[in-house]
Order: structure tokens, then C-alpha cells, then sequence
């Protein structure tokens, strides 16, 4: 119960997205930042990052089945990765088979130089 107290973080919004993040630290990568907001240039959009790294700027979005299935929910990401491409963002969208199996998920974050404890 302590252990789990002292991995629980604020805000985290679905058990999954803290699922992806605790399976980010257990594969040596250093503590993401949670739901930072971002705004689009222009639009003044504002969009949520599920789990983020400032340097390099990479974007780990937790996509559940409604993030395909409902067409408004589809839309808003593609548009949201979108503004995140234009304001130099790497966006990584993770899924439940990702956690399952995610070595590469976990080479793709090496690769771009996600940062490591």
C-alpha cells in the first residue's frame, strides 16, 4: 500500500496512462511530466499531454479504443497531433497492446532521446 501510495501521481486521469508511466520508469526512463497544456499557435487551441518530456519536446499519448471509435474523439487527436508536429513535438501514441508488449514502444522512446534516470 506504501509502495502504491509513493508511485500514485496527481492528475493522472486513467489507470492505463499510469500504467504506461510506470512501465516508462521501470524501463529506466526518467519521471514524464503530466497533462501539460499546450497551445496552438494561432487558434489559441488548447490541448493536454497525457505524459510528456520537455527536452527532447516528446508528446506519449495513451490511446484507449474511443480514441478510434468515436469519430469526434478521432478527429481532435489527429488534430491535436497536428498542432504538436507544428510547435516541434515528437507525438508516440501508446495502446493497450503496447503495454502488453512494449518493446517498441520503449525502442522508439530510446531512439528519439526520451530522457533516463
Amino acid at each position: 500500500m506504501r509502495r502504491a501510495l509513493g508511485e500514485a501521481r496527481a492528475g493522472v486521469e486513467s489507470p492505463k496512462e499510469t500504467e504506461l508511466r510506470l512501465l516508462l520508469l521501470a524501463a529506466g526512463f526518467s519521471e514524464p511530466r503530466i497533462n501539460v497544456e499546450v497551445l496552438a499557435r494561432g487558434s489559441h487551441e488548447r490541448f493536454r499531454l497525457d505524459l510528456s518530456y520537455r527536452e527532447p519536446l516528446i508528446a506519449i499519448e495513451y490511446d484507449g479504443d474511443w480514441h478510434r471509435t468515436d469519430r469526434r474523439r478521432f478527429r481532435r487527436d489527429r488534430r491535436k497531433d497536428d498542432v504538436l508536429h507544428e510547435l516541434g513535438w515528437h507525438v508516440v501514441r501508446a495502446t493497450d497492446a503496447d503495454l502488453l508488449d512494449p518493446r517498441a514502444l520503449l525502442d522508439r522512446l530510446r531512439h528519439l532521446g526520451a530522457p533516463r534516470r
